[in-house]
């Protein structure tokens, strides 16, 4: 069980678990490349006193669940992770200077209360797990009033 964080004038527990994918979701992210990248995501985490809960990244798409601070925001938290963790792994492997950008604009993001026994399973409606993919398609936009399927990924 998680424990409620202290600050001066809070007491919380404000957990976060992010989805991002690389751009076109191309394979990117093998070898030495997923090991800088976790070793950067955990760099900055820390300096954000964002702690990592679990970390999964494969090959194309990465799993992020932390324990933050109320005075970020879930997107001002992941604008720096993505940011920054881009900008390092681009000067440090030339092959990924080559791609007009590394990641996609969109992000999935839920707050949950507590870490489940299996963080990462996360169902998805296939408009969303689109539009994550591609970045053209908008859930509104498709003219559905019904519930799309789901997709687990």
């Amino acid at each position: 069980a998680q424990s409620y964080r202290n600050s001066r004038h809070t007491v919380h527990l404000i957990n976060y678990h992010f989805v991002f994918i690389p751009k076109k979701r191309k394979p990117l992210l093998v070898s030495q490349v997923m090991r800088r990248l976790k070793y950067w995501l955990y760099q900055i985490c820390t300096e954000l006193d964002c702690d990592i809960l679990a970390l999964e990244v494969m090959p194309d798409h990465v799993h992020l669940f932390v324990n933050a601070v109320p005075t970020l925001s879930p997107m001002q938290i992941i604008h720096r992770v993505k940011g920054r963790s881009s900008f390092e792994l681009r000067k440090e492997f030339p092959h990924l200077k080559k791609l007009s950008s590394l990641g996609q604009n969109r992000t999935f993001v839920r707050a949950r209360a507590t870490s489940a026994a299996k963080p990462f399973s996360v169902t998805l409606p296939i408009s969303v797990a689109k539009a994550t993919r591609v970045g053209c398609i908008s859930p509104l936009k498709m003219g559905s009033s019904s519930l799309p399927e789901q997709l687990t990924i």
